[in-house]
């Protein structure tokens, strides 16, 4: 139910969102989920499930909006925006972790 809210939420934070974007959207998030579901890219341990599924999603909703977008900032700072996300600021290799699969999930 959790995640239902969650995917209501962001996809209403798509620049008027057709219902093809929408389609896209849901794919690039369950491709996410499947990824971070493997050895190397685990993050529901380390960031807690719930924190897990906001930042996924915020993240992909910012991607689609703006490729030019990046988790990480030039001086290796965390994005201020998902700092207010989470309330705390996360270890840069799980931050690593996240923007690999989402250049793979969003890659143009």
């Amino acid at each position: 139910m959790y995640e239902k809210e969650l995917l209501d939420k962001y996809i209403l934070k798509l620049d008027n969102p057709s219902p093809r974007q929408i389609k896209i959207f849901y794919y690039r998030y369950l491709l996410l989920k499947l990824l971070e579901q493997s050895v190397e890219f685990s993050l529901i341990e380390s960031l807690g499930e719930e924190y897990f599924y906001e930042l996924a999603m915020y993240t992909l909703v910012e991607k689609q909006k703006n490729n030019l977008f990046k988790i990480v900032s030039s001086e290796n700072n965390m994005n201020d925006d998902l700092i207010k996300i989470l309330g705390k600021s996360v270890d840069n290799q799980d931050l690593y972790k996240l923007s690999i699969i989402l250049e793979m999930v969003v890659p143009y």
